[in-house]
Order: C-alpha cells, then structure tokens, then sequence
C-alpha cells in the first residue's frame, strides 16, 4: 500500500481519507509538529513512503540515498531552500512547489510592514500603551524611490501595490520576464533606494546578499523590509548597521533563525512579525487545496497541468 507522508502543520486538520476516495495508501503524519525536521529527521519519516507533502523541511542525497519508495515531493509554499534540488537531480524524484499561490497575501504584508515602520505606527501603539503620548515624525513616500530586489509574483505584487503612493519604483532580477518599467541592476537599488525591498529566492547566489559590503553601497539610510527568506540578510552586519544608522529601520517577517534569539528584534524603531506572509484563512485554504488535490493525482497518476504547480526537475 503506498503512503503518503504530510510533515506540514498546516493540513493537520485538513486530511481526510475521503479526499482519497479509492485510493488505496496510508497517510502518514510526524509524532511532533514543527516548523522544520532536519535532513536525517526526514530520512526515517521518508522511509517507505510513495509521496510527501512538506513544510519547511531539509532533504539532501542523504535523506533519500537508501529510500527505494519515494517518488514525490510536494512543497507546501512558495520557497524551496531545504531541498538539495542540484543532489536529487538524478534520483528520478519528482519534485513540486506552488509559486504565485499567495504573492498578494505576502505582498500585502510587506507594504503593511513598510508603513508601520515609516510612520512609526508600532511604535506609537507602544507609547500610548505605556501611557505615552508622543507624536512620531515619519516621512512622506510620494517623491521617494522604493527598490525591489527579485521580480517574480511576489515582487511584481509589491510594485503594484507601491505605485499608488506616488513612488518611484525600481526593480532588480536578472531572470525576470517583463517588460515594467523601473529595471535596474544591482548596485542602483542599493544606491539610490529610501525603501529597499528582499522578494527573491534564497539560492546559494543570493544568501547574505544583504551584507557588510552591500550595506556600504546604501546612499540613503534606507528602510529594508524582508518578506522572503532570513538567509538574505547577514544580521551580524545588519545590527551593525542599525546600531550606525547606516540603515534607518527595518521591517522583517522573516529571520536566520526562527524564533530570531539575535539583539536585532531590540531595535525599537524596527517592526518584526512571525514569517507570516502566507498567514490568511483564504490562502491557507487556496494552497491546501492544490497540494491535496496534487497528491491525490500523482498517487492515481494522473494529470495535473490544471493545478497551479511547478516541477523543480
């Protein structure tokens, strides 16, 4: 009986063998629920199992290397920087994740992180809280320059939405297909940016693409909003560059480590949330739906080029 393996918290609820009407499988779910397993952690869950439905776990060679089952591995989300794609290349698994699910929701998010930290709207809560009454001295964003560093969805969805408050908008992704207005390369973002925005994939390119020597290049004292992945930003450096105001603010939804255990979430000016881009009923509904119903189709094998999915191999 094949099985079917769902690390991802966010279907626990969701799984029902009548969703499986038919198929004869096992569903198989983790003793513990947690926001990542390590690749030896997925080694023994993997084991026996046809397909696996995945949060943000690790998988290299070493996790499949002994498993003769496996033939699927669904990415519940957009970002797949725990799977070792360039490792399982030739191991004859299909590997699948669902880009553009929820770029408005991330995308929302990281406007709303934008304005909290420009106008001081966290902070200002946090007074009155304390029984303080002050006014916050923000700037005005029509006239300013906003920067996006990745152009797919999410970074596109994050043009859009900035165009309305009279910016100046310019982007950068040498793999992006479009023909908007506003591209640039690397170092005019950093340059020339009062608000500098992180939506790109983590790959070995991009980790700390954010760091002691980038941060030189920032003209502007520029507000940094991150709603991709922590592994952009070196934070050493950018507690350094906080500390010397070499960088305004930032605002992150995302950390190296998650929960952050670094003095970044100290800075007081700065707005923090819980890698929550994704965080709404309806979004969380939409993709539970493809990945279900993705499942269902490679264990009837079946077609799937309907469903809003992408294979990585």
């Amino acid at each position: 009986m094949n099985k079917l393996l769902v690390t991802c918290s966010h279907l626990e609820n969701e799984l029902s063998n009548k969703q499986y009407d038919q198929i004869e499988f096992e569903i198989i779910q983790p003793k513990e629920s947690k926001q990542t397993f390590s690749s030896e952690e997925m080694k023994s869950l993997l084991h026996g199992v046809h397909t696996a439905i995945i949060g943000d776990d690790e998988i290299d060679f070493s996790s499949i290397q002994e498993n003769k089952t496996l033939k699927n591995i669904i990415k519940w989300g957009v970002g797949y920087d725990g799977i070792k794609i360039h490792e399982l290349k030739n191991s004859g698994i299909n590997i699948f994740h669902t880009p553009g699910v929820f770029s408005d929701e991330v995308s929302d998010l990281a406007i709303g992180l934008m304005i909290s930290v420009v106008r001081g709207i966290n902070q200002m809560d946090q007074d009155i809280r304390n029984g303080v009454w002050q006014q916050f001295k923000g700037t005005t964003f029509n006239g300013k320059t906003a920067g996006i560093i990745g152009f797919g969805a999410i970074g596109q969805g994050i043009y859009s939405r900035l165009l309305p408050f009279g910016l100046n908008v310019i982007w950068f992704d040498p793999f992006a297909d479009t023909s908007l207005d506003g591209k640039r390369n690397f170092e005019d973002i950093l340059l020339n940016s009062d608000y500098i925005f992180l939506a790109c994939n983590l790959t070995p390119e991009t980790r700390n693409i954010i760091n002691k020597e980038s941060i030189s290049k920032m003209k502007n004292k520029p507000v940094l909003i991150n709603i991709s992945r922590g592994g952009l930003i070196e934070e050493n450096d950018l507690m350094d560059a906080l500390k010397n105001k070499k960088i305004k603010a930032v605002g992150l939804d995302v950390f190296e480590s998650e929960p952050p255990i670094n003095e970044l979430i100290k800075h007081n000016q700065s707005v923090f949330t819980s890698h929550s881009g994704s965080s709404t009923f309806e979004a969380i509904n939409k993709i539970n739906k493809v990945t279900l119903e993705l499942s269902k189709l490679l264990l009837e094998e079946k077609d799937y080029s309907h469903l809003p999915v992408r294979k990585l191999n």
